[in-house]
């Protein structure tokens, strides 16, 4: 049997189960919560903690996989990039893992590598940061939090010192980066890689709530953007690859365009959320396929279309976003995706676990104009 291990067993991880499976390969799905949609899927369930890192890699042992990986999760990256480094499987190893997580240990990868990004200090008490002024606003951000967790926009000490306790209280190392804002136009770019040889899959541009959780609200896939910025963020992006020496599989890239050049707010050695339904139904290119071949070690072609359509996702954030989703759903409207929960938000959320879903569209490109 050739066994694979896929890290997680969450919703967003059923279509790589699926995929995996596909593949004539035996999907071995890892995850604490024993009925995880991933538990009735895989071919085999393994109830154990993705954080443990030594267990899972017994497990692996035990089966001798040909492969492991995940899609979703910030710490099943770094249990199978850990797992596939000890065994010599393709992927990109515990240090690029930890180093495309924890945004402290980011920033100095992208200050040794002179790659541009906001300007960032570490604080880890009340103390150091009463020590400190700063010019406001400034952005907090819990260190190795994703989705938006622990991340907040201050306006001044008041508000600094609140958003700071609220991140340190979410970061698990607990470090809180207070970091220049910079009020511009963000994207995020899909790569792919096998065997350091990178591609460039899709740019997406990004939309945002206001101040001051700034949650993640709509996607669109492909951006629309000039020939010029598209050529100078694709460069920005290889470029970003190769200093933080990702060798397998999907990349998210997070950059605000200032004065038509990238800076780089984050990147993570997985796929974006979401990524593989826009890219599919956008592009039309398998996202998954991809990202398995290349965690099998297979060299990889992309195949950009010229012409394209845009996919545009949508998280409910508030009670606003669900009225127009009921309203197009009313209307008969087509989804590419609907994962929007039955009943009404009572709130806004203020990070992306806390949406009330989301649902993904597709649209005529000439029909869209980037705001």
């Amino acid at each position: 049997m050739r066994n694979y291990i896929i890290v997680g067993g969450s919703e967003l991880q059923l279509d790589y189960i699926k995929k995996v499976k596909a593949n004539g390969l035996v999907a071995h799905v890892v995850d604490y919560n024993a009925s995880c949609v991933g538990s009735h899927v895989a071919d085999y369930f393994h109830c154990m903690s993705i954080d443990d890192l030594k267990s899972v890699l017994e497990l692996a042992q035990q089966l001798n996989v040909v492969g492991i990986s995940t899609v979703a999760t910030e710490q099943g990256n770094v249990t199978a990039n850990y797992v596939a480094e000890m065994l010599s499987l393709p992927g990109n190893g515990l240090e690029v893992a930890l180093n495309t997580t924890d945004k402290s240990r980011m920033k100095k990868v992208l200050a040794n590598e002179n790659i541009s990004t906001p300007n960032a200090v570490e604080i880890q008490s009340v103390e150091e940061l009463n020590a400190l002024s700063f010019d406001y606003p400034v952005i907090v951000k819990a260190s190795d939090r994703s989705a938006g967790r622990g991340v907040a926009l201050a306006y001044n000490s008041e508000e600094l010192l609140i958003h700071f306790r609220k991140s340190l209280a979410v970061s698990f190392n607990k470090i809180v980066l207070i970091e220049e804002y910079i009020d511009a136009q963000q994207y995020s770019i899909e790569t792919i890689s096998s065997g350091g040889q990178h591609g460039v899959v899709a740019i997406t541009e990004m939309g945002f709530s206001g101040p001051p959780d700034f949650v993640e609200t709509k996607h669109k896939l492909p951006a629309i953007l000039s020939k010029k910025d598209q050529d100078t963020i694709v460069e920005y992006a290889l470029n970003s690859l190769d200093a933080f020496n990702i060798q397998y599989g999907a990349c998210h890239i997070e950059v605000r365009m200032t004065n038509g050049m990238p800076t780089m707010i984050e990147i993570a050695s997985r796929m974006g959320g979401w990524r593989h339904w826009m890219v599919e139904s956008a592009l039309s290119i398998d996202y998954l396929q991809l990202i398995l071949d290349c965690s099998l070690g297979k060299s990889i072609t992309l195949d950009i279309p010229t012409k394209s359509k845009v996919a545009v996702a949508q998280t409910i954030f508030g009670i606003d976003d669900y009225l127009r989703y009921k309203e197009k759903k009313d209307n008969g409207s087509e989804f590419v995706v609907d994962f929007v929960k039955a009943d009404s938000p009572k709130r806004n959320a203020t990070n992306l676990i806390e949406t009330h879903g989301f649902y993904i569209t597709l649209e005529h490109r000439d029909n869209l104009i980037c705001q």
